[in-house]
């Protein structure tokens, strides 16, 4: 058996542009060209040393995909006189040295008057984006999942009456995944490498 490491490096942005890297594993070098043309045939004498056929197929070594947070806010309304204040903070920046990050939120809602989903301006690190139901899901009542392009989202949501008079309750939305894959299917992630 034989062990070898593997180091891999890669700048955050734009990032690399294939999204996997496979390898090969052979045993020795292999010739680019035979003089047979068949590279199973006995090896020519104008070979100086012995070269070996790879049979192997390319194995996936690496897969790239984006760093993300997948957040549930599962309840949101804008029915009668209630309304819903959703707020989503990039936390990237902090006093711990963490890789800043940034980008969209895709906040696809799913419920009674679901409109089409809403991508949201750019979320730079450090900052909070802020909308309410009624001006992005007006007459929506539901749950709404954001999928940001960054680790580290995080968010509060407050529904009241109108003024806030007779009722009003927040909540945080439940961070479903804090990193690269996003699976919900119940079947374990690939081994994969964020960037």
């Amino acid at each position: 058996s034989y062990f070898f490491a593997v180091f891999f490096d890669s700048t955050a942005a734009p990032g690399p542009a294939a999204p996997s890297i496979t390898v090969n594993e052979s045993f020795a070098p292999t010739e680019s060209a035979f003089p047979s043309g068949d590279p199973t045939q006995a090896q020519s004498s104008a070979f100086a040393i012995p070269r070996f056929h790879d049979p192997s197929t390319p194995g996936t070594l690496i897969s790239l995909v984006p760093c993300q947070t997948l957040l549930l806010f599962p309840y949101v309304v804008n029915q009668g006189p209630f309304d819903t204040g959703m707020a989503i903070s990039n936390t990237s920046s902090d006093p711990v040295a963490t890789p800043l990050q940034s980008g969209t939120c895709t906040l696809t809602p799913y419920g009674t008057n679901a409109p089409d989903p809403v991508v949201t301006s750019t979320v730079a690190a450090g900052t909070v984006y802020s909308l309410l139901a009624s001006a992005s899901f007006p007459g929506f009542a539901g749950y709404v999942l954001a999928l940001c392009d960054f680790q580290y989202a995080h968010g509060f949501a407050f529904i009241s009456d109108l003024g806030a008079r007779n009722l009003a309750m927040g909540y945080l939305p439940l961070v479903i995944t804090g990193g690269a894959d996003i699976n919900r299917s119940g079947a374990p992630p690939a081994e994969s490498a964020s960037h």
